[in-house]
């Protein structure tokens, strides 16, 4: 017997506020079914009307299935039910019908928002504000829909209660083109009779620091837009919405409490001018006062397409240590982002407690706080009138391992604080485990360095006054970030942006997204190719198309903008930032952008196939071949090697298969050379090489250097922060060392994912976890792959696990002397292509490895095989 599990729409979970004309939808079968031989979608209004009915189809796809039925209606619910029918001895069997509560609901679709946007009166920066209106209710409630657009961060609550647990909606777009708009079940809230909805608004990415921190910016103050929309039992219908009957804060420019609230700068809270009463019913605040405003852009609002930012964890501290000053220190034992929870106890009003966040310590034992360049970062607390008070912060977030308190009331304990953790609410898909702890604490850091770093926008740092989402290090890192959490609502909601945020002056792909200052800059190699390399590898992870056909010109575009400004014979020169951050090994301007742009027309020829557009295929092969042409004539010596000899020269060359087969082997040899005798076994590589190393050295058939490039423990490499104490993965190399202390002040983040992008080589090689790459539609999404897991690096045992959009994936092995067990795992409706680990052969299997495995095998070292667990004893 088997289920059917996971049904999404949109890659979201039971969705409100879902606006997409022809939504897609998924799900996983998991069991006894190897494959299913039909399948069948139906789609009901909660009335029981059948908006779809796909009929039985024949096909094993259960990943991105358009809906095909009426004109999906605003404000409407419907349900969802899968039936299968499971392929059995050549056969349908018997009919599988989902049974998880399964639905989507539409928003407002093209009906327009009722309202305006509003906005409190305020005279100072980064302040806060409140706003407020009653209504009442006097019929039986049947549902209630709040309906939420905001510039800036906002609260919601109706009748003191908030509306969600979500933080920082409603997310940062592109704030000059669009703004999402989340919806709420508010049902259970209303109540009989008199009735408050109210927010609390802040300037968050709009109107914060961050906007304006590099010129440009969005807007000066925070705006909001709501429709509180009522269905009543009889069938009517009341909205409630922001207009100058809203009332708002008008005292000082501030919320009652929140005085001031920055994401760079932090939050001052004044708890004895809180007052909880203007959230509820019949308040009577003299200091309400009207205020109607337009947005400074031309805005679309959206619906919710990506995932909710939300507290995901709660760490205590592992240490608390009282400097001779009277400041406290807390360890949290994990470099981390979020807040800082504490409980006051024995208060007496007016009290101020101060609050650094910082990454490490000096040597002084104080919160090192120097890498945060112009970021204050700093929570500041005055108590109020109760004995006990609870306190986090709101509308801001830190990048810390440890903070220090001034004037703490008594003693400080662990029961008195704790680290709030937040980030994209992602469901985790992905582990690696193997028997060497130090490469397991080096996975841990880029699990961590994700979850700081993935705070609705895939940023670069979470600390100093930055935290962009700048676009190389998303694309180098998101092929692991794509293991290790479904990350398709989030990335597709970045990519949006990416697309409507193109730079002004050249129409390409700006360095990072979203950008409030688009007017300056120009595209610039590895960073701009974002625009193609992430939509790929929606594509690959994830089967999706449609980013690849919607934005196919924008990808045309940055290569033909590159090659009509070429300087001369297709030789390109626009990079902006070279091979960030190398170890002493750079690599030219010009070489490094004419291979990378060789290697991207080579993947947008791919990705031209998949959209078949034959035309642009044939255009886009003929200029590869006149780009490649160009390279070899100014890149290569007479003896078919590379005249750049940087790692990161060699490695893109090889990487993207530029070479004539004649120079591959006198290329590898210098590589090798290279990193084995010129830098004694290390790396050398920046932002850019550093992704190609590992999965370059697998292709040349040098895993005995790409695993011990892995156990290096000497800097520089991946494992010299861990043996440092790192908790996540680091900016530099060298960050921190014990001989040196901390690198460059001015730009030293120990919270900086890039280079963890290594993490790819631990599923896809350790372990052998493969997607297809090929320009075919009917293999994505790990439709077919491949597992292949190569041993090695004294490594005596490696697992990962991996949740695709089929199912679970798994590959584990042990090495027991001569003896190699290897366990596996193929979820329903794919196909996995296994190969031996060279010079292994098998000896015994599971019984099911034995009947589907080793006759296909018959002395070779490949095989096909289909959904089951899977174990097999291999010899030397």
């Amino acid at each position: 017997m088997f289920t059917i599990y996971d049904i999404k729409t949109e890659y979201l979970t039971n969705p409100l506020g879902m606006d997409e004309a022809k939504p897609r939808f998924s799900y996983k079968l998991k069991g006894d079914c190897e494959k299913q031989a039909e399948r069948r979608i139906i789609i009901k209004t909660t009335d029981g009307s059948i908006a779809w009915d796909s009929g039985f189809v024949a096909s094993s796809d259960s990943i991105q299935i358009f809906y095909g039925g009426e004109t999906l209606k605003p404000f409407t619910r419907y349900n969802i039910t899968i039936e299968v029918k499971p392929l059995i001895d050549g056969k349908s069997g018997n009919i599988v019908t989902s049974t998880e509560e399964a639905y989507f609901e539409t928003g407002l679709i093209d009906t327009p928002w009722q309202g305006e946007w509003i906005a409190y009166k305020n005279s100072k920066d980064f302040s806060t504000g409140n706003l407020r209106k009653e209504f009442s209710v006097t019929k039986p409630v049947a549902t209630a829909r709040l309906y939420v657009a905001c510039l800036g961060f906002y609260a919601g609550y109706i009748n003191g209660k908030r509306t969600d647990d979500a933080s920082f909606a409603p997310g940062w777009t592109d704030y000059f083109t669009r703004v999402q708009y989340q919806a709420y079940d508010v049902t259970s809230l209303i109540a009989n009779g008199d009735n408050c909805v109210g927010f609390t608004i802040a300037p968050g990415w709009y109107s914060g620091a961050i906007s304006y921190i590099w010129g440009g910016g969005y807007g000066r103050k925070p705006l909001i837009k709501a429709n509180l929309r009522i269905v009543y039992e009889d069938g009517s219908v009341e909205t409630i919405v922001t207009d100058e009957n809203f009332l708002m804060s008008n005292t000082d420019g501030c919320s009652d409490a929140i005085r001031f609230s920055d994401i760079y700068h932090g939050e001052v809270f004044e708890a004895w001018r809180e007052d909880t009463n203007w959230k509820l019913p019949n308040f009577k605040g003299e200091q309400w006062k009207p205020r109607i405003v337009k947005p400074d852009t031309n805005l679309t609002i959206v619906w919710q397409r990506g995932a909710f930012v939300r507290h995901m964890l709660s760490v205590k501290p592992v240490s608390i240590t009282k400097r001779n000053n009277g400041t406290w220190v807390v360890d949290f034992g994990q470099n981390l982002v979020g807040r800082e929870r504490f409980i006051l106890r024995n208060t007496t009003t007016g009290q101020t407690i101060h609050i650094k966040h910082g990454e490490m310590l000096r040597a002084d034992g104080s919160v090192y706080t120097d890498n945060l360049r112009s970021a204050s970062a700093t929570t500041t607390y005055t108590t109020g009138t109760h004995e006990i008070e609870i306190y986090e912060p709101e509308f801001t977030f830190y990048g810390f391992r440890y903070i220090e308190i001034s004037n703490w009331l008594g003693e400080l304990t662990a029961d008195d604080i704790s680290a709030e953790v937040i980030y994209s609410d992602l469901a985790t898909t992905g582990s690696f485990e193997c028997s060497n702890e130090l490469i397991n604490k080096l996975y841990s850091n880029i699990v961590w360095g994700q979850r700081g770093n993935f705070i609705d926008i895939p940023t670069d740092c979470p600390q100093r006054d930055e935290r962009k989402g700048w676009t190389a290090d998303t694309q180098v890192f998101m092929n692991v970030a794509t293991y290790n959490m479904f990350a398709a609502e989030f990335y597709r909601k970045w990519i949006e942006d990416l697309n409507s945020n193109l730079l002004v002056e050249c129409g390409c792909f700006a360095n990072f997204c979203p950008d409030p200052n688009p007017h300056t800059a120009e595209g610039s190699t590895a960073w701009a190719d974002a625009g193609i390399i992430c939509p790929w590898l929606m594509f690959v992870k994830y089967g999706d198309t449609e980013l690849l056909k919607k934005y196919y010109h924008n990808m045309a575009h940055w290569i033909d903008w590159q090659i009509e400004h070429a300087k001369g014979n297709l030789i390109v020169d626009n990079t902006a930032f070279g091979d960030w951050l190398n170890a002493n090994d750079p690599i030219s301007k010009p070489y490094l952008c004419t291979s990378y742009m060789a290697g991207m027309i080579k993947l947008l020829i791919k990705i031209a196939k998949i959209n078949g557009d034959d035309a642009e295929v044939a255009m886009r092969t003929e200029l590869l071949d006149r780009v490649l042409a160009e390279f070899h004539k100014t890149f290569l010596r007479e003896d078919g090697g590379l005249k750049e000899q940087s790692q990161t020269a060699m490695l893109i060359a090889l990487y993207f298969d530029l070479l004539p087969e004649s120079s591959v082997s006198v290329v590898t040899a210098d590589l090798i050379d290279s990193i084995v005798n010129k830098r004694g076994m290390h790396l050398s590589t920046g932002f850019v090489g550093t992704p190609l190393l590992l999965p370059t050295l697998t292709k040349l058939g040098r895993n005995d250097v790409a695993y011990a490039l892995l156990n290096q423990t000497t800097y520089p490499s991946w494992l010299y922060p861990v043996t440092q104490g790192a908790t996540t993965m680091w900016e530099r190399w060298d960050s921190w060392s014990h001989e040196k202390g901390f690198g460059d002040v001015n730009m030293n983040s120990f919270n900086h994912y890039a280079y963890g992008a290594v993490g790819e080589w631990f599923f896809e090689t350790i372990c052998g976890i493969q997607p297809s790459l090929e320009a075919d539609a009917t293999k994505a999404a790990f439709k077919e792959f491949t597992l292949a897991p190569i041993p090695g690096g004294e490594l005596t045992y490696a697992k990962a696990a991996y949740e695709s959009m089929y199912g679970e994936i798994r590959s584990g092995w042990k090495l027991d002397g001569d003896t190699l067990v290897w366990n596996f795992a193929i979820p329903a409706n794919t196909t996995a292509h296994i190969t031996l680990p060279q010079g292994w052969t098998i000896t015994d299997g599971s019984a099911n490895a034995k009947q589907k495995l080793s006759a296909l095998f018959s002395g070779e070292v490949k095989a096909t095989a289909t959904a089951g667990e899977y174990e097999l004893t291999l010899k030397k």
